[in-house]
């Protein structure tokens, strides 16, 4: 049988739970005190908390996480956190919590959605909280809003896609001349590098209606939308373009754009058009889509407006070079033109030839048969009036005529005839006479001229035959031609 314990060892005992009562008392004040402490820690942080149960629903947050997100603390209790995400960022969640067990902590960052539906990048520190037996009794996170500098870095990304956008455009200017290959190789350019959603590009005859046209990410809505250009219908977007400098920029065409064939290629994005020009010529329109915030900062509009001028640019260098192989064309045309004229009047100068020795070989033959007339027909007639007994006037009238038919059919007359061909009739008559010797005096009385005309007439004659001012005779001059 146990022994009873005595007064003096009760009174110890009780003593003893007394002190136990009072520590205690004391842990607990200290563990509230620290509860306390660690709340309004907790309160106070600029990041958020979350604090989950086992089931995966949500038993505490602070107020950073509620303006995180835009709820309230009521509105937050009681949910899960793949109630605060899309389905691509529900995985990740998914993959994090079932490590819940296995690891005691765990860093991770995950896209959520704030009440107005936007996107908010955050950073998570979780924690796993084990019981004294080592049961999982939740878990706790806490949230850094690291959406300004995802921003900046997306940013930073973008602007380096466009980047290499340009440098790929300007490549394929270099190499390409085919107008509709250079705004299709453009436009795939522009959105493979992941610099634009969607491109498309229109080219505009003066009527404003579409002359060409290349997309790249639109899809079939684009046919819709190259229907309207070509019957000269342009959407709001295009409109401004038009009429205005420098980019336009629609921040929300899904839903100012209601009208617009594309619309909904651009939900949830921005839109920026601006017009292919360069020195005044009016090429057409390059448009794209891109993220709303992308789509109002001014670097990405300048960066735009450059690959519309370096499309323009190209375009109106591919215009000259065809202008130039017109040009090279109707010239190449005109020079075989003048080839084929020159041909035919070469082949008109060898018909004429042809026929000016065949005129002059006539010409022989009639002086030949003239001259065989003149001596067959008119000499033997002259020859009997000489001895037909003529008296003395007759005589001087027949001689001269005589000297005269045998000049005609010498060698010395063809020669006058064809070297003095300036001089009149008259004056060729007198140079017979002065070469046959006679003297001014009897060539009066013989052509029943006076003398001071026959003078004058062998002035001229001089003149013409080039001894006006020369110290020589006449007549000898008129022999040398013989």
């Amino acid at each position: 049988m146990a022994k009873k314990p005595t007064y003096e060892e009760l009174e110890q005992r009780v003593k003893g739970l007394k002190e136990e009562a009072s520590e205690l008392k004391r842990a607990k004040k200290a563990l509230r005190e620290s509860e306390k402490e660690g709340r309004t820690l907790i309160d106070v942080t600029s990041e958020g908390y979350w604090l989950i149960d086992p089931e995966r629903k949500t038993l505490d947050v602070n107020q950073s996480l509620c303006n995180i997100l835009g709820y309230s603390r009521e509105e937050i209790i009681g949910k899960s956190p793949f109630d605060f995400v899309d389905d691509e960022n529900r995985k990740v969640f998914k993959s994090q919590m079932a490590q819940i067990e296995d690891t005691t902590h765990r860093t991770y960052e995950v896209v959520l959605k704030n009440k107005s539906g936007e996107d908010v990048y955050t950073h998570f520190s979780a924690t796993t909280i084990l019981d004294e037996s080592g049961a999982v009794e939740g878990a706790f996170a806490f949230i850094t809003d690291i959406t300004p500098r995802k921003r900046a870095e997306q940013r930073v990304n973008h602007l380096n896609a466009v980047l290499r956008s340009i440098r790929n455009v300007n490549k394929l200017i270099t190499k390409q001349k085919d107008p509709d290959k250079l705004l299709q190789g453009a436009c795939n350019n522009l959105v493979e590098t992941r610099g634009y959603d969607n491109t498309w590009i229109v080219l505009l005859d003066e009527s404003r209606r579409a002359l060409k046209t290349a997309e790249a990410g639109v899809g079939e809505a684009f046919l819709s939308m190259v229907e309207l250009l070509h019957r000269g219908e342009l959407t709001d977007c295009a409109r401004r373009a038009l009429t205005q400098m420098g980019v336009v920029v629609t921040e929300d065409p899904f839903s100012m754009c209601a009208d617009c064939p594309l619309a909904r290629s651009y939900a949830g994005k921005g839109a920026m058009t601006t017009r292919l020009e360069h020195e005044g010529r009016l090429y057409g329109l390059l448009s794209v889509s891109v993220s709303k915030d992308f789509a109002v900062d001014e670097e990405e509009q300048s960066l735009f407006q450059q690959v519309a001028g370096d499309i323009a640019f190209a375009l109106h260098g591919i215009e000259m070079e065809e202008a130039g192989k017109r040009a090279e064309e109707a010239l190449r045309q005109r020079e075989a033109a003048l080839e084929t004229r020159k041909n035919e009047l070469e082949e008109v100068n060898t018909a004429l030839r042809v026929l000016l020795k065949q005129r002059e070989g006539d010409k022989a033959k009639l002086e030949e048969r003239v001259l065989s007339n003149v001596k067959r027909r008119v000499l033997p007639y002259v020859e009997k009036l000489k001895r037909g007994g003529l008296h003395a006037q007759q005589m001087a009238c027949l001689t001269p005529l005589e000297s005269n038919l045998n000049d005609l059919v010498s060698p010395f007359g063809l020669k006058l005839s064809s070297k003095c061909f300036q001089l009149t009739p008259s004056e060729i008559e007198i140079a017979h006479f002065v070469k046959d010797g006679q003297h001014t005096k009897d060539i009066a009385e013989m052509l029943n001229l006076s003398t001071r005309t026959v003078e004058f007439h062998r002035a001229n004659i001089r003149k013409k035959l080039g001894i006006k001012n020369v110290r020589t005779s006449l007549r000898s001059h008129l022999e040398s031609l013989e």
